[in-house]
């Protein structure tokens, strides 16, 4: 399970937050998914083991910056 923090179709945007969740320390990263309108740019934390783990992660997140952020 992953926490998804941002989907957004500017890669600038995603990248500056991967940056800032990653000088936090998080284990942040973009995922490019391609649809049919283009592509897309995913910002997510994490790798968690359960279902719990990601969403006490997303509960953390969502404290700090409330954006929708969702376990996936």
């Amino acid at each position: 399970y992953t926490v998804q923090i941002l989907a957004t179709r500017k890669p600038a945007d995603a990248e500056a937050l991967l940056r800032k969740l990653q000088a936090r320390g998080l284990a942040a990263y973009v995922r490019k998914v391609s649809d049919g309108a283009g592509a897309s740019y995913r910002v997510r934390v994490g790798s968690y083991g359960t279902f719990g783990e990601a969403s006490s992660m997303a509960d953390r997140c969502r404290s700090r910056c409330p954006t929708g952020m969702v376990p996936v």
